[in-house]
């Protein structure tokens, strides 16, 4: 019964640690699914991003004829650089661009400007009255409390 019993245990022993164990067998296989399911999706939303913006370079490339041509679709038959100076000065890209930084960035510096000149006054002690000017920005939109109050 002894040698039966030992000639047992010595079988267990010499199996590897992954066979007697199914806990990390188990653990390898649903990290490694994990892994590739998270890289799947991975590869598929940058393929989604990246397949417009693939074609659009392909397309700024194309003359006249590879756009009219309908089996012309990714690679156009000769690169036609000069697209970028054409659209760069048919577009006004110059004037264009400063329209855009004057308005985008003069909005943004009245806003500042005057968030600035609201968080002040609402945090200020009135010297005519006893009021603080948290009671007169409760008046306010919620929007603008919280802006004046820096919360």
């Amino acid at each position: 019964m002894a040698s039966i019993a030992a000639s047992s245990t010595s079988f267990l022993v010499e199996r590897p640690k992954w066979w007697r164990d199914g806990q990390i067998v188990r653990r390898r296989s649903i990290t490694f699914l994990q892994r590739a399911f998270t890289y799947i999706v991975l590869i598929d939303i940058a393929f989604v991003f990246l397949v417009p913006i693939f074609y659009i370079m392909a397309t700024s490339l194309k003359t006249s004829q590879d756009l009219t041509d309908p089996t012309i679709v990714w690679i156009p038959s000769g690169f036609f650089w000069i697209n970028y100076p054409l659209a760069f000065f048919s577009m006004a890209y110059v004037k264009s661009l400063s329209n855009s930084l004057y308005i985008s960035l003069g909005s943004a510096l009245g806003q500042t400007v005057s968030c600035a000149h609201l968080s002040a006054l609402c945090r200020a002690e009135f010297l005519w009255s006893r009021i603080e000017g948290r009671t007169l920005c409760r008046r306010l939109p919620p929007v603008l409390q919280d802006a004046a109050l820096g919360t």
